[in-house]
């Protein structure tokens, strides 16, 4: 078979030129827009497919319209999205991963963060104080959801959500019972999305609280989700400390 090349400045002269007509490769009766021939469909060499760009995570900057259906192979070294093959959709602003047999009965609606620290150190003394709880990881097969650089959940889509949020402190030996309040707050406002609990008082042993909560909410994309806990006024010092990391699991709805 005779073999055709195409150098850079021919090929975009010739889709210029002729941008009505087939361009082929390898074949002189191409029979799509651009029309690659394998030199041997029976035997092929090693090198015989076409080459989509591997990057190892998306890029820093979206892009825009002008790439609608830009096609890229996510290789999953840096981040929690799974590996595969990614379109960019304009229309949503968002890369969306194509589906395989290997990832068919995964749910690609969930996602999952998770923290397990104060900061920027444990509550003490005494008092009314409040922490955040920074998310340090995220467990997603969508890669529009992300973490904020103060530890924040960063929404990807606009859709309904069910939220279901689980964590836990720790309070050490005091004589006074503490009551303590934790809050899922949406751009730093809180809502109804709280949890109470108190840790009884007891002398020698530390006591524990847990939290959880559980609600339908709608979201829009880029809000940002921060969690924080509050302890209620004490007059005997106490430390508190995250002892069941703070867990988040958002499920799409829609």
């Amino acid at each position: 078979m005779k073999k055709v090349y195409f150098t850079s400045a021919l090929l975009l002269a010739t889709l210029i030129v002729k941008a009505q007509t087939l361009t082929g490769v390898g074949t002189q009766t191409p029979k799509a827009a651009l029309h690659i021939e394998p030199q041997n469909a029976v035997t092929p060499k090693s090198s015989a497919g076409l080459g989509i760009p591997v990057l190892d995570r998306f890029p820093a900057i979206n892009p825009t319209n002008d790439q609608n259906a830009m096609l890229i192979f996510l290789r999953n070294t840096t981040d929690s999205n799974l590996e595969g093959f990614y379109y960019w959709d304009a229309a949503t602003n968002s890369w969306e991963y194509i589906v395989d047999f290997k990832t068919i009965g995964l749910d690609t609606s969930k996602t999952i963060v998770s923290g397990n620290a104060f900061t920027p150190n444990n509550i003490t003394g005494t008092g009314t104080d409040s922490r955040f709880i920074p998310l340090t990881i995220i467990n997603s097969l969508d890669p529009s959801f992300s973490l904020t650089t103060n530890g924040g959940l960063k929404v990807g889509k606009t859709a309904k959500y069910y939220l279901i949020f689980t964590g836990g402190i720790y309070k050490t030996a005091s004589n006074q019972a503490s009551q303590y309040t934790t809050d899922i707050l949406i751009n730093g406002t809180v809502g109804t999305l709280t949890s109470v609990d108190s840790a009884p008082g007891g002398s020698i042993d530390g006591r524990s609280a847990t939290f959880y909560i559980a609600a339908i909410v709608n979201l829009t994309k880029d809000d940002v989700l921060t969690i924080r806990t509050t302890r209620g006024s004490t007059t005997i010092p106490n430390t508190v400390s995250v002892n069941t990391p703070y867990t988040l699991t958002m499920i799409n709805l829609d």
